[in-house]
C-alpha cells in the first residue's frame, strides 16, 4: 500500500470539520442506558472509560508487522439489541495503521485516511438479552513509531442511534528492551474534569530528570494548542480555559518528542 504525506494531509483537512463536529456530538450524546456493558480483557467494566495498551517497538527493524490488539466484550441485558460500532481517531500518529473487527474484520487503514470509520450496516450484530458478543477486536499497527495513539469506539443501537455507549482505547508504544517510558511518570492528575467554567489544573509527579519535558495541550483533531515547560519533579500547572471552546482536549507529557502519558479532559463553559 502506498502512502504519502500529501495524501494524509489532504484527507485530514477535508475531514477535520466533520470529525470535530461528530466527535463533540459523540461526547455529549453517547449515553446508552445500563442495558449494554463494555468489559475489557481483565473483566473491568469500561463504559465511557479509557483502556490502555502498553506495547514495544524496535525502530531498527524496517517495515515491522507488529500488531497491538485490545478485545472488548459487549454484554446486553434486558432485551435483544442490534448493535453497530463506529471508530473515531482522537489522537493518532501519521504513518501508523489501525483496523477493527465487529461482525467481520476490516483491512488496515493508515491514520488520517478514515478519521470516522463505521462498520457497514450489514455487519451489525444482534446480541440477545442477557448474553455477550465477544467478537470485537481493536488493532493498532505502530509501524515502529514510538508514541501514543487514541481511538474512540462507539456502540449504538441501529434502531435508535442516539442510544450509545463508548470507550477509548489508548495504544502506547515504547522502545523494545527499555523500561516503558510511562514509568517516568509517577502520577498525572487533572481537575476539575469537566472544567465547569473553571481553569484546569494539572498535578504532575515525575521520577528522575525533567530535562526537555513539557505538558502539551492538543484539541480533538490533534492540533497543538499550548506547550507548558515542566520545571520540577513535582508541580501544579494551571491552564486557563477562557480561550478554549467547549469540547474534549488531551494533555500529553512529552520528553524529546516522545509521549510519556496522555490524559483526556473536558472543557465546559
Amino acid at each position: 500500500m502506498e502512502f504519502t504525506q500529501v495524501n494524509w494531509i489532504s484527507n485530514k483537512i477535508e475531514n477535520m470539520k466533520q470529525l470535530f463536529t461528530l466527535s463533540l456530538l459523540v461526547f455529549f450524546t453517547a449515553q446508552m442506558n445500563a442495558q449494554v456493558t463494555l468489559i475489557d480483557g481483565s473483566g473491568a467494566i469500561v463504559n465511557n472509560e479509557v483502556v490502555v495498551y502498553l506495547g514495544s517497538v524496535d525502530p531498527s527493524v524496517i517495515d515491522s508487522v507488529s500488531v497491538f490488539e485490545v478485545d472488548i466484550e459487549v454484554h446486553v441485558a434486558g432485551e435483544d439489541k442490534t448493535l453497530n460500532v463506529r471508530r473515531y481517531e482522537l489522537n493518532v500518529q501519521m504513518g501508523t495503521e489501525n483496523y477493527f473487527c465487529w461482525g467481520v474484520c476490516y483491512n488496515a487503514r493508515y491514520a488520517g485516511v478514515s478519521p470516522v470509520w463505521e462498520s457497514l450496516p450489514q455487519h451489525a450484530v444482534t446480541v440477545l438479552a442477557d448474553s455477550s458478543a465477544s467478537n470485537f477486536h481493536a488493532y493498532h499497527k505502530p509501524r515502529n513509531i514510538v508514541g501514543v495513539n487514541v481511538y474512540r469506539y462507539v456502540w449504538f443501537d441501529v434502531n435508535n442511534p442516539t442510544d450509545s455507549v463508548w470507550c477509548d482505547i489508548e495504544f502506547r508504544s515504547g522502545i523494545v528492551g527499555i523500561n516503558e517510558e510511562t514509568e517516568v511518570v509517577r502520577s498525572m492528575q487533572v481537575f476539575p474534569n469537566p472544567s465547569l467554567g473553571s481553569d484546569v489544573a494539572f498535578k504532575i509527579e515525575l521520577n528522575g530528570s525533567v530535562t526537555n519535558t513539557s505538558l502539551v495541550i492538543y484539541n480533538m483533531v490533534g492540533e497543538r494548542l499550548k506547550t507548558i515547560r515542566i520545571n520540577g519533579a513535582q508541580g501544579r500547572y494551571v491552564l486557563p480555559t477562557t480561550d478554549l471552546s467547549s469540547g474534549i482536549y488531551f494533555a500529553t507529557l512529552e520528553r524529546n518528542g516522545t509521549s510519556l502519558r496522555s490524559q483526556r479532559f473536558v472543557v465546559t463553559h
